[in-house]
């Protein structure tokens, strides 16, 4: 599979979507079912790596209400952890399948820069399917 690159275009509509409404409640449950099916599908101790389990946890928390997390790397590494960590979380997320990972493109170059996750069973995955071709 090639690199998905989002445009920038395209990721200002991402941000217009209406969230999910739901509480606090209701998106810790939606994170518990979606960590409990990346458990399942990759062969990890999560007992003892801590530091994988709390990026994890940070990027589907906040991924949970509107399907998408957009968390820089340089971000996630203030969850106690190196960017070796956040290179194996976003590894690990990919190799469940229960996630698609893209990368918004950098707006001051021709590259791409954050790392974007797309959660499968969320109900807005239908929308991304259909504007970005993610199956």
């Amino acid at each position: 599979m090639s690199l998905l690159v989002i445009p920038n275009d395209l990721f200002r509509q991402a941000q217009a979507i209406k969230p999910l409404e739901s509480n606090e409640n209701e998106r810790r449950q939606m994170k518990y079912s979606f960590l409990d099916s990346v458990k399942s599908k990759v062969k990890r101790r999560w007992d003892r790596d801590f530091k994988l389990t709390r990026v994890i946890d940070e990027i589907v928390f906040k991924a949970t209400d509107r399907d998408y997390s957009f968390n820089g790397r340089e971000t996630l590494v203030n969850c106690n952890c190196g960017l070796s960590t956040v290179d194996e979380v976003l590894r690990v997320l990919r190799e469940s399948g229960e996630v698609i990972i893209g990368y918004r493109e950098n707006p001051n170059s021709n590259g791409y820069k954050t790392p974007v996750v797309f959660l499968k069973n969320h109900p807005h995955f239908k929308y991304w399917n259909n504007i970005l071709g993610l199956d």
